[in-house]
């Protein structure tokens, strides 16, 4: 078997069956897909259960959130890549088979990636690039766009879990610091906004992943790590400044190091002071 597709489901009743039928539609057959169901309370059980294929594996479970949830599939993975597709993404028909491909031309490699529609870099060709930096751009993978050697898990770990954002970008930056990316500038995977529970309209930042870690990961263009760490905490801070919460900015604020972002750090720094002093 080469693919496992991985699909974490959380209440999204309205969206899962347009994602699994965008898997069944995938001109590459040579998957399985495990399901894992982490303690929906709608109608998302009754809407898998009416699959009838042998390649569809489903487990329920209490809810434990999205990187236990995935970390479970990978333990149970036969394929000989990962791919993760969220309960309400959608894959072009030729996803699998245009990832596979790339897997054939460049066998050597351990990460592939194609884009999500609405992100097409227009610095990039439209065709493969070997990403050496990914701390060069803000956010060139998405979760439903990529596919990972399974034993690259057992060497690096599975993903953060505990946290409710960035646990993917914390992913990809582990990969990045030992595998460059075999990358197609080509969107074949679309997520609709309108979704009722999307996760980073709604989560805390402070339960994000704890972006200033990064600073100490063994990534080989150290500049490039500490403009993209910097770039995550300042964003927070500002998220945090928004809502008032101005003890919690001055925390991640703190936490930028070198002399990167200098500018933007001053001003944040500015304003944190006349909120909490004027």
């Amino acid at each position: 078997m080469f693919f496992s597709i991985i699909i974490p489901l959380y209440n999204k009743e309205h969206y899962v069956k347009a994602t699994i039928d965008s898997v069944l539609a995938q001109s590459f057959k040579d998957w399985e897909v495990i399901i894992i169901n982490d303690g929906s309370t709608d109608r998302s059980s009754d809407i898998i259960l009416q699959y009838k294929d042998d390649r569809i594996k489903y487990i329920e479970r209490e809810n434990r959130g999205v990187s236990a949830t995935r970390n479970q599939g990978i333990k149970i993975a036969k394929g000989e890549f990962i791919a993760f597709l969220d309960a309400d993404d959608l894959w072009h028909p030729k996803f699998l088979e245009t990832l596979y491909s790339l897997t054939q031309k460049y066998p050597n490699y351990s990460f592939f990636s194609c884009t999500q529609t609405d992100r097409i870099i227009p610095t990039l060709p439209l065709d493969v690039t070997i990403i050496e930096d990914l701390c060069k751009y803000d956010y060139i993978y998405s979760t439903g766009c990529s596919i990972i050697r399974r034993i690259l898990f057992d060497e690096l770990g599975g993903f953060r879990e505990g946290v409710q954002l960035g646990e993917d970008r914390d992913m990809w930056l582990k990969i990045a610091c030992k595998y460059k990316t075999v990358y197609i500038n080509k969107g074949l995977m679309t997520h609709p906004y309108a979704t009722e529970n999307n996760l980073s309209n709604t989560v805390d930042v402070t339960n994000s992943f704890p972006y200033w870690e990064w600073f100490s990961y063994p990534y080989p263009l150290k500049s490039s790590l500490y403009r993209y760490t910097n770039k995550m905490l300042i964003c927070n801070t500002r998220s945090l400044i928004q809502s008032k919460r101005y003890k919690e900015a001055w925390f991640y604020l703190r936490k930028c190091k070198g002399f990167y972002a200098i500018k933007p750090r001053i001003n944040l720094l500015f304003r944190l002071f006349f909120k909490i002093y004027f």
